[in-house]
């Protein structure tokens, strides 16, 4: 291809055979033209190159080393790709690039949009699906034209030009559903969820019938046993009944039912994961269905079935052939830190250990997450993650949601392969060896806000004075001496639920009495109109908490003492922790937790002076 003609006489000719994704490699990769052309062939080539979808013209994104790189893109487009464009657009005879190119021209600059580009766009896929001759379902290589593809654009462009066309559009669609491909019941399901998408377009009687459709739809994957799919179709079933103002409950009830007949059709499921997360999701429909009595027959077998649960474990490696390489590494630094005494490691806890922040974590779960994660872009994989009590977490609903969940999956990996093998070994060789005691810890942590000496007044007018350090000592004292007996003596038990129970409570005393010192509101009212302090959880989300704490010091106490990650706050104040769950490196982490609160030089106010700025 030496001229900008080849290459438009190669796209023409290419165009039913070859994806655009397609076309456009081999462009690239053989089209020489002129440099009076370059400017050409580029529009051409993002013109292949764009995502089309409801009418839009999208970016694709390209990883670049450690940068994302979007192309095509509208902000590399100047006046004279434009002008080639609209001339171009008067040549075509060819309905699928009279759709695209028209589509381009309309999503672009709005000095060179008109709505005659979109009304032309609209009419050639029209024309490709009234015509017919394009398959339902093309080959791979033509995977950009199915029908929903199509309608998808032809809908989004008819809404934003006031539903252009849309008598024929809704014609045509009915015609399809009910005779044309009436027994395509996949086809049938996607073109409903499409008209879904476009509220503004279709009134209640537009979509009458086609519950009745979808009800067929889900009775024939019940036949096929095909209870894992059937789910998606229900969703688009209440949708609809949402949407006509007909009875939603008719839907519940059948994703009840259909959780029911999961649980049964996989009751042999030796995890037992299938029958629990399905009988709970089945409790749900019911009780959004208002069917008290299913929600109680339900509670009771769901009982049973978590203590069958049985769950397995996969190890992380983020280092996967350098095992031996970062063990010598980590022996390493231990050595250089505990011969330099208990003070200068616990200095090191306390200043310089790296916890990771929200920028590290994406960067570890993008990497990472990829590995482990299965590879699921149109949601097909239902994830479930359990609590301690084998209870079924809620799925994200929201951004914000998923977000939090991503960061708390990354914070789990860098825990289990960084923070935990450094923690464990320090404290293990520095307990046995002697140097890491209560003493030189309590001596480090007397050197700081929590030594000082503090007083409040009880309900009857008396002041008492305290200080953290004293309600600190026993439980760590206790821990030390656990850890000590347990190193020295291998048959020895070391008994860690006194030490490690009050040391989380004394946590989050010492971060009520940290919100104080700033002025932070700790206080908020219930629904019955009663104060009552705030959850550890708000706690670290206080704004004035943020502005004085490093932000990696809040996340690491949101990870150890929240459900975002190991929820210890709530296992230990709730009673959940069992004897085996007590281990010492929750000791560690919480010790950990100390020594980074105790680096903050903050001025506690007496409870009796004039009080806080």
């Amino acid at each position: 291809m030496n001229s900008i003609q080849d290459v438009q006489a190669f796209i023409q000719n290419t165009i039913n055979s070859l994806s655009e994704v397609c076309i456009y490699s081999t462009i690239s990769k053989q089209a020489v033209v002129p440099d009076s052309e370059l400017k050409m062939l580029e529009c051409e080539k993002q013109c292949l190159l764009f995502r089309y979808e409801k009418g839009e013209v999208l970016s694709r994104a390209f990883n670049d080393a450690d940068r994302t790189i979007k192309y095509p893109s509208f902000e590399l487009w100047d006046e004279e790709y434009y002008e080639y464009l609209n001339h171009r657009i008067k040549d075509l005879r060819h309905d699928k690039l009279i759709a695209r190119y028209n589509q381009v021209m309309f999503n672009g600059d709005a000095k060179y949009k008109r709505e005659d580009h979109a009304k032309a766009a609209a009419d050639a896929y029209l024309r490709i699906i009234e015509g017919g001759v394009y398959e339902v379902w093309p080959p791979g290589e033509q995977s950009e034209w199915t029908y929903i593809n199509v309608f998808s654009n032809l809908l989004g462009l008819s809404v934003r030009i006031k539903n252009y066309r849309a008598t024929d559009i809704k014609k045509l669609i009915h015609t399809l559903l009910a005779k044309k491909l009436a027994d395509d019941t996949a086809f049938q399901h996607l073109m409903i969820q499409t008209l879904l998408d476009f509220p503004k377009m279709f009134k209640p009687s537009d979509l009458d019938g086609m519950e009745e459709i979808i009800e067929g739809i889900v009775s024939q994957y019940w036949k096929d046993h095909n209870y894992f799919a059937a789910p998606m179709i229900i969703e688009t079933g209440l949708k609809l009944a949402r949407k006509r103002k007909t009875n939603v409950k008719k839907w519940y009830e059948m994703l009840g039912r259909n959780g029911e007949y999961y649980a049964e059709h996989k009751a042999d499921d030796k995890t037992g994961i299938i029958p629990l997360t399905q009988i709970k999701a089945a409790m749900t429909a019911y009780q959004n269905a208002g069917n008290k009595d299913k929600v109680k027959e339900l509670s009771a077998r769901l009982t049973g079935l978590k203590e069958n649960l049985r769950l397995s474990s996969v190890k992380v490696q983020l280092f996967k052939g350098k095992e031996k390489e970062m063990e010598e590494k980590l022996n390493q630094q231990v050595k250089v830190m505990l011969d330099a005494g208990a003070e200068r490691c616990f200095e090191y806890l306390k200043h310089q250990i790296v916890l990771p922040d929200e920028e590290l974590l994406f960067h570890i779960y993008s990497h990472v997450g990829n590995v482990f994660m299965p590879n699921d872009p149109i949601g097909l994989f239902n994830i479930s993650e359990f609590d301690l009590n084998k209870n079924i977490k809620a799925p994200a609903q929201t951004d914000e949601e998923e977000r939090q969940a991503k960061l708390s999956t990354a914070y789990r990996w860098h825990n289990d392969v960084v923070l935990f093998p450094l923690l464990d070994l320090l404290f293990f060789k520095g307990i046995e060896a002697g140097i890491l005691t209560a003493d030189s810890l309590m001596e480090v942590l007397s050197e700081s806000w929590i030594g000082v000496q503090l007083s409040d007044t009880d309900s009857s007018g008396d002041i008492h004075e305290y200080n953290w350090l004293e309600l600190l000592r026993p439980p760590i004292q206790i821990f030390f001496h656990e850890m000590e007996k347990a190193f020295g003596d291998k048959d020895y038990q070391a008994s860690l639920i006194p030490s490690i129970d009050s040391l989380v409570l004394k946590l989050e005393g010492m971060l009520r009495d940290l919100a104080w010192a700033i002025d932070a509101n700790t206080i908020k009212i219930n629904k019955k109109n009663a104060m009552q302090e705030k959850t550890l959880e708000e706690l670290l989300h206080l704004s004035k908490l943020k502005a004085c704490i490093d932000p990696t010091d809040l996340l690491f106490f949101r990870y150890v003492y929240t459900g975002f990650g190991l929820n210890l706050r709530n296992n230990i104040g709730h009673g959940f922790f069992r004897a085996y769950h007590y281990n010492p490196y929750y000791g560690y982490l919480i010790i950990l937790s100390i020594l980074r609160l105790a680096r903050y030089e903050v001025m506690l106010v007496d409870e009796n002076s004039e009080g806080p700025d």
